[in-house]
């Protein structure tokens, strides 16, 4: 027997090495100069100064001029470098999610300490979606057993998303409407899938939310009014998609797993956040063509373009977020807590070279509260109606439900530190301590890594 798992875990190894010899061994560190996260990050876009934008947004959007003037308004509150050739020339032009080489050894330990948990996460929480669709069909119909996703208000979910959740950076201001505050969302160029799985871009999608009732107001996709259960569709195939990979992106400027200079404890955590933006940005288009090949779910054939095309589009210029801190718990906790992790980490550059400090902040506290605000504001996968939605956005709500049960919670069973409130680091001690001043609850699901 014991020579049994030797012989096994010896093909293991030599059949990972395979893997990592195609996928890793041609990577540069991000000491090379050649490499897509040598320079500092780029800037955060402000869409509004897209060409043609103003146009656009004056076509599509009744009070459109009062979105423009805020957003001149607010062009010096969002500080940062000067713009300059010079300036530019030192920053990447893009972001790029998955590039950053890992050494064998540690290709190896994230596959035994990693992935293990990860693929137990996905496969019993898939399990358990497939049978309760299944229940629901077969027993729960014929019972007269309301549906999950008729039984809870859309509109007040969409609210949810919208304000509790990393969506908040695609506010672009406030208007009254018939006595009531109400907050525009916009996502130019909106990226997502068809009824057929293929990729395309709507020109416009865009939400207000009424702010005291956190509900949503009204939602249009190229001008055309959308039913709150469709616009749920929408915001969470944004949220877990084209939103989401731009913050994988940006922790890449936070890891250096060949930086040996820092603790082991930093370094287990880059070597964490590389591997898995390759398992996101890699592996998942894989997995899913698998699970449509044995027949668990449809051909979603172009989800590889939403990725692109999320990561090209890069983070909005978020200046002006503190103005919905009345009305949101997250921006109300980040706001402050952004300004106190710059000053902890000032304090503490010397043991982060090579990191920056806003992208720090991003892949850890941002990643980590994306993904549990993602699982707060959306319960159940159930919630999004795939039987009585708009044809045309079926196949996002199918793999919406996919991503809810399988990647959206913590990894069970990890055998390593990986929060702020554990780390041995004094850094992440410091942070934690000043995060949990002001929200506990959210300050205890603060990671330092990439790990979900």
């Amino acid at each position: 027997m014991f020579f049994m798992v030797i012989l096994f875990n010896m093909i293991f190894v030599g059949r990972l090495y395979i893997l990592w010899k195609r996928e890793f061994a041609s990577r540069l560190s991000r000491s090379d100069k050649k490499s897509r996260s040598h320079k500092l990050p780029p800037f955060p876009r402000n869409v509004l100064r897209r060409r043609g934008m103003h146009q656009r947004i004056k076509r599509m959007i009744s009070h459109g001029n009062c979105i423009i003037e805020r957003s001149e308004r607010l062009k010096g509150q969002f500080q940062q470098p000067s713009e300059s050739p010079t300036s530019m020339s030192r920053r990447a032009k893009e972001l790029d999610m998955d590039h950053q080489r890992v050494d064998f050894i540690d290709f190896v330990w994230a596959y035994y300490f990693i992935v293990p948990n990860a693929v137990w996460l996905w496969v019993s929480g898939i399990l358990c979606l497939k049978v309760r669709e299944l229940l629901r069909r077969v027993v729960c119909r014929r019972l007269g057993v309301r549906d999950p996703s008729v039984s809870v208000d859309p509109r007040r979910l969409v609210g949810q998303l919208m304000l509790e959740g990393t969506q908040l950076v695609y506010f672009n201001g406030k208007f009254r409407k018939d006595g009531k505050e109400v907050a525009t969302f916009m996502w130019p160029d909106f990226p997502m899938v068809d009824a057929n799985g293929k990729f395309k871009t709507a020109k416009m999608f865009r939400v207000d939310i009424d702010l005291e009732s956190k509900c949503l107001e009204k939602a249009e996709l190229d001008d055309e009014p959308l039913a709150a259960r469709d616009a749920l569709i929408l915001v969470w195939f944004h949220t877990i998609f084209a939103n989401h990979v731009k913050i994988h992106s940006y922790a890449n400027w936070a890891s250096s797993p060949h930086d040996y200079s820092t603790s082991a404890f930093q370094r287990r955590m880059s070597v964490a956040t590389v591997m898995y933006n390759y398992f996101g940005h890699t592996v998942f288009p894989y997995l899913i063509s698998f699970w449509n090949k044995i027949g668990l779910f449809s051909d979603f054939i172009e989800i590889t373009g939403v990725i692109e095309k999320g990561i090209s589009n890069g983070i909005p210029n978020y200046g002006g977020i503190d103005e919905l801190m009345p009305y949101s718990e997250l921006a109300r906790f980040m706001v402050p807590l952004r300004k106190h992790f710059h000053r902890v980490f000032a304090e503490h550059k010397d043991q982060f070279p090579h990191i920056d400090a806003q992208s720090f902040f991003v892949g850890t506290i941002g990643h980590s509260l994306d993904h549990t605000m993602m699982g707060w504001n959306l319960p159940d996968a159930l919630y999004l109606d795939t039987d009585r939605c708009d044809p045309r956005f079926r196949k996002m709500a199918e793999l919406g439900r996919v991503v809810r049960v399988g990647f959206v919670d913590d990894l069970p069973c990890l055998m390593f530190n990986k929060n702020y409130h554990n780390s041995p680091d004094k850094f992440y001690q410091r942070v934690y301590q000043g995060a949990a001043k002001l929200n506990k609850r959210l300050a205890d699901h603060m990671d330092c890594c990439i790990i979900k």
